[in-house]
């Protein structure tokens, strides 16, 4: 399972105990969320003419202006929804912009991106908020569904159950569904063209997994639908037959039973995989495949801390082959927020691990104006923008931090 110890160096933490190291890692973790990483999409990164937050920022003059206005993606639109919707219950100080925000996000997702005529949402608008490509993905469609449910946890929106089971429609009832050579249980296709009608990629990991994370903010509310868990349970077992590579258990990014030169192990998305499974296990241990699910997961992480995480930086790189020997060395600022929530969820390493990767972290990818969101494994950045999409990421984090450290950070004996 995940380390129990490391070398990581971090001056000043060694000498703290358990509890204050936890209590001054979440003090800092909370002052970037209030302070940096939501005043930038309250304020900069958002266009109020068109009621959407901008795709990115960069700083240019010690100041965050928007590095394009070409064009908006309904992606981001729902993730930006979910990141202001959980800031309505994580930040009192921003409560009641980050709800107007919030709504206002929702009426996007309703209108602006919504294809009318043939059914779910375009994948993007340009800037005079027109459809820009028309091509209905699966992985837009899961985050509309996955940003809904949330922010029907938190408000009255009434848009928001309609977006919610919209979306299930249209995946349920339009994404083809793709077996396995085997006819393992079939799940649905990365891409359609506008119509939905033709298939433009096949089956892929990472968007049935944000489908998944979907279903289970669904099957989290208070009156959860019908659908939900059954929905979950179906993804599993398209998982556990098409994408395991038996050697780790790791989860591939392509189906395993269907060669493919570019097929590769992710690290990120093994910790992504791990903290959904753990964060939910009422919803997996009520099935056999939600169990088999959970054991390989064990082996996965396993094999993605000691193949896809340095020791010496508690780093995470991008990918590696499906041998475990690396393939690409870039460090995302997703990935180690992956790394982080899964630390949270681990029982055996109690917040420890967490307290301390968190100033590390914070030191790597985190500035006075926002984040670096790739760099090289030495530590230097190789993108300057800033996307709309990766505030998702950060918040997932923080609250998973928030809730380990604050447990931690008040437990003053050994057996708490």
């Amino acid at each position: 399972m995940l380390p129990l110890s490391s070398t990581l160096p971090l001056a000043g933490v060694a000498e703290l105990s358990p509890a204050t190291a936890a209590a001054t890692a979440l003090e800092a973790f909370d002052r970037y969320y209030d302070d940096v990483l939501l005043p930038m999409w309250l304020g900069p990164g958002w266009n109020a003419q068109a009621g959407l937050c901008y795709e990115a920022l960069v700083v240019e003059n010690d100041a965050l202006v928007p590095a394009s206005t070409a064009r908006y993606r309904a992606m981001a639109c729902a993730r930006q929804l979910y990141t202001f919707a959980r800031a309505t219950q994580l930040s009192a100080k921003h409560r009641d912009l980050c709800a107007e925000r919030a709504a206002a996000l929702c009426h996007a997702l309703d209108t602006r991106f919504r294809d009318t005529l043939h059914g779910g949402w375009v994948f993007s608008i340009d800037s005079a908020l027109a459809p820009q490509d028309s091509s209905k993905d699966l992985y837009t469609h899961a985050f509309v569904l996955f940003a809904a449910a949330h922010w029907l946890a938190v408000s009255d929106d009434p848009r928001a159950a309609a977006l919610m089971h919209d979306a299930h429609n249209v995946i349920a009832h339009r994404f083809v569904r793709a077996a396995g050579e085997s006819g393992t249980t079939p799940l649905p296709v990365a891409a359609m063209d506008a119509t939905l009608t033709e298939t433009l990629s096949g089956v892929a990991q990472n968007p049935v997994m944000h489908l998944t994370e979907a279903y289970l903010a669904a099957a989290a509310l208070d009156e959860p639908p019908a659908w939900a868990e059954a929905c979950v349970r179906t993804l599993t077992e398209g998982i556990l037959a098409r994408f395991i590579e038996p050697r780790t258990g790791s989860i591939t990014e392509l189906p395993i039973d269907e060669p493919n030169a570019d097929n590769r192990i992710e690290p990120g998305h093994q910790f992504e995989w791990f903290y959904l499974v753990r964060a939910h296990t009422d919803v997996f241990t009520r099935s056999d495949a939600g169990r088999q699910l959970a054991d390989t997961l064990g082996r996965a992480v396993d094999a993605a801390c000691r193949q896809g995480v340095d020791a010496e930086t508690q780093g995470v790189c991008l990918s590696l082959n499906l041998d475990g020997t690396p393939r690409d060395t870039t460090q995302r600022i997703w990935a180690q927020t992956e790394y982080g929530r899964a630390l949270a969820l681990c029982t055996e390493t109690q917040g420890t691990m967490l307290a301390r990767l968190l100033p590390a972290w914070s030191a790597r990818f985190l500035h006075a104006h926002g984040w670096h969101e790739v760099i090289d494994a030495t530590g230097q950045r190789l993108r300057a923008d800033m996307p709309s999409s990766t505030p998702y990421h950060i918040t997932t984090f923080y609250e998973a931090a928030r809730t380990t450290l604050s447990a931690s950070s008040s437990c003053n004996t050994p057996s708490c």
